[in-house]
C-alpha cells in the first residue's frame, strides 16, 4: 500500500504521518508514505505513481485545485482532505472524498477514514 500526504505545514504532515503509520503498525501491514510539502510537487508525483490514498491539507483554494487535479486523473483514488475548519466541505463533497478530517487531526476519525480504505 503506497500513501501521499500533503500538508504545507509540516507540524501538520508529521501528524498525519504519524497517525497513518501508526495504524498500519497496530495491524501488522506494510505501507510505504511519500509526504509532500508542496501541492505541485504531490500533482507531478501523482501523475506518475500509482496510491491506495491521498491525504490532502487544506490550506487556501490552491489545495483544493490540487485535489481537483488529482480527481481528474483518477477517479477512484481515495481522497481524505484535512482542514482547520469545514469551510472547504462543499468541495470535498463535490470531490466526492472518502473523508474530511478536522486538524488537529483525530486517532478514532483518522483510523475510521483509513479503515475504510481497500487494500
Amino acid at each position: 500500500m503506497k500513501i501521499a500526504i500533503y500538508d504545507e505545514i509540516q507540524v501538520r504532515r508529521e501528524t498525519a504521518v504519524r497517525l497513518v503509520s501508526g495504524y498500519y503498525k497496530e495491524k501488522g501491514d506494510s505501507i510505504e508514505i511519500l509526504q509532500f510539502k508542496e501541492a505541485t510537487e504531490l500533482t507531478e508525483v501523482f501523475q506518475k505513481n500509482n496510491f491506495s490514498a491521498v491525504f490532502i491539507g487544506i490550506n487556501s483554494m490552491r489545495d483544493i485545485d490540487a485535489a481537483w487535479v488529482i480527481r481528474e486523473r483518477d477517479k477512484k483514488c481515495p481522497l481524505v482532505l484535512m482542514g482547520r475548519s469545514g469551510d472547504y466541505s462543499l468541495e470535498g463533497y463535490r470531490l466526492e472524498v472518502l473523508d474530511y478530517l478536522l486538524e488537529p487531526l483525530d486517532k478514532e476519525k483518522t483510523y475510521n477514514a483509513l479503515g475504510r480504505l481497500k487494500p
